[in-house]
């Protein structure tokens, strides 16, 4: 479960472990879920850097075993402004994590 410490993510990682299911929880800045039975893996995980993703998926599921199903739930929301203002860096970075987080494996 990608952005899975706040929010959103944290809701549906509740619900998920609720109904049973193994949950893994990573994200940016990882904290862990009081009152669940979710699994917070504490490393920071950014779905932004590819390289970074395909060294975390190998280290979970070589604590935890395949990974069955992702959620994708990380996600950011940037400082608005006109278009003609945006800084690309900050574009690319945003558009890598809300529209392609964690699709490297």
């Amino acid at each position: 479960m990608t952005g899975g410490s706040r929010g959103i993510g944290a809701a549906t990682a509740t619900l998920l472990a609720r109904q049973g299911q193994r949950v893994v929880i990573v994200d940016i800045a990882p904290e862990a879920l009081a009152g669940t039975q979710t699994m917070l893996w504490p490393d920071a995980f950014d779905v932004a850097s590819e390289t970074g993703v395909v060294s975390a998926i190998a280290a979970i599921e070589a604590a935890h075993g395949p990974i069955s199903g992702l959620v994708n739930a990380a996600g950011v929301f940037g400082k608005m402004h006109a278009a003609e203002r945006v800084r690309m860096d900050n574009w690319d970075r945003e558009i890598n994590i809300d529209f392609c987080a964690a699709p490297f494996w």
